[in-house]
């Protein structure tokens, strides 16, 4: 590692630091302000690849500050062997993948209920089923902030829930059940 020199931290703006004096500057004094130079570096790249992954800006934002304390603990392990620009990449795509692996199991579970419960209730819980089996649908392929039109519609959208999904309009909230999302044409305007 690097030996930071007081005389160099003292004329030395953070910004000036390469990402290598910075991770010994934190290993060797533990102070959270190199750290938090880190974490100004790439927060921005890690949270757009948090919202490639798992397509919820709310969930990627709260992946991006996991990944930066597991980033944080773990930074003793960074190999020195490639530059530092790609190690929050791995522990990004990491931290990700297993976040969806456990949840795509819940997922499942969910699908899995709904179905028995169709078929307990029979014919009269068609429609309910229809809801949610589109608001799996709704789920797995939209996300909230994404743009989008349906019919005369437009929008973004600002939650999706279990059986409906809220959206923006220039001057209104709408909600339309998530069935809207699997019967009618939709029209991605940002992806």
């Amino acid at each position: 590692m690097l030996a930071i020199s007081e005389q160099n931290t003292a004329s030395k703006s953070l910004k000036d630091y390469s990402d290598m004096e910075l991770i010994s500057a934190v290993l060797e004094t533990g102070d959270n302000e190199y750290f938090g130079e880190i974490y100004d570096r790439y927060s921005d790249k890690v949270y757009g690849k948090c919202i490639l992954m798992v397509k919820d800006l709310t969930l990627a934002q709260d992946l991006t500050q996991d990944i930066f304390v597991k980033a944080f603990t773990k930074l003793n392990t960074f190999q020195v062997k490639s530059s530092f620009g790609t190690w929050p990449y791995q522990v990004t795509y990491t931290h990700c993948m297993d976040y969806i692996r456990k949840n795509k199991n819940v997922l499942i579970i969910e699908v899995l209920i709904l179905i028995a419960g169709a078929i307990a209730y029979g014919h009269a819980a068609r429609g309910i089923m229809k809801n949610m089996l589109s608001s799996f649908y709704s789920r797995k392929n939209f996300y909230e902030g994404q743009k989008i039109r349906i019919g005369e519609l437009s929008g973004t959208i600002l939650e999706i829930d279990k059986i409906s999904v809220t959206i923006k309009t220039e001057d209104s909230k709408v909600i339309i059940p998530s069935s809207q999302l699997l019967e009618n044409k939709v029209e991605v305007l940002n992806d």
